[in-house]
């Protein structure tokens, strides 16, 4: 109980430290292009060892041909386990403990997105999600903990690689979040090519 009260402190204050390095523009990025089906499967693999995952059922669809973007891997890697930290919180203690993680290129993106099937969101957390130290009215939710930092560090590492965060979201059904980020020029021809019908399965489950 002592150890892990510990690693819950010390994630609340890496949280607090890494919002103000983002806040005050000193978070410095060491982008390297790569391809985004590693990070993605590594990451969510790493998270299913974690004992916040130990229940859930996680699903991982990625594409079959490269995702290449220019990215830093640890700060992505960051905001993949947010998103699904955040997943496990609106799972709430709902019977069906599943979350499905999607990475998927098109010609002018790549898109993670991480599916939950649990409680939802209201309108009125919509508004304020991104929005740091903000926390759900929703009481399931709210007994789950947290900084109400994780998605604010989500949407400022997708700005700082020049993308963006969205939710897709109804009570009670379940939530989207899609991360999206910009590909580079050889993916962006190789994914036109696809969505031109030269190549349709281009995905797969693992």
């Amino acid at each position: 109980s002592i150890y892990n009260s510990g690693q819950h402190l010390l994630s609340l204050i890496n949280n607090i430290l890494e919002m103000s390095r983002l806040e005050r523009g000193i978070r410095k990025y060491r982008m390297n292009p790569g391809d985004l089906r590693d990070t993605v499967s590594e990451t969510v693999e790493m998270f299913r060892h974690s004992p916040e995952a130990a229940d859930f059922d996680i699903k991982v669809i990625l594409s079959l041909l490269p995702v290449r973007t220019s990215y830093d891997e640890g700060a992505i890697r960051q905001a993949i386990i947010n998103l699904l930290s955040n997943a496990v919180k609106y799972s709430g203690n709902n019977d069906d403990p599943r979350i499905l993680v999607e990475l998927v290129g098109n010609a002018n993106e790549a898109i993670i997105e991480v599916t939950d099937f649990g409680v939802g969101v209201s309108d009125e957390d919509k508004r304020n999600i991104f929005t740091p130290f903000h926390r759900s009215i929703n009481d399931e939710v709210q007994a789950k903990g947290g900084t109400g930092l994780g998605l604010a560090i989500v949407r400022e590492v997708a700005r700082g690689h020049g993308g963006n965060i969205s939710l897709e979201s109804k009570l009670g059904k379940g939530s989207v979040f899609r991360l999206r980020l910009p590909i580079l020029e050889e993916s962006r021809k190789e994914n036109f090519e696809v969505e031109n019908g030269a190549y349709l399965g281009y995905r797969g489950r693992t």
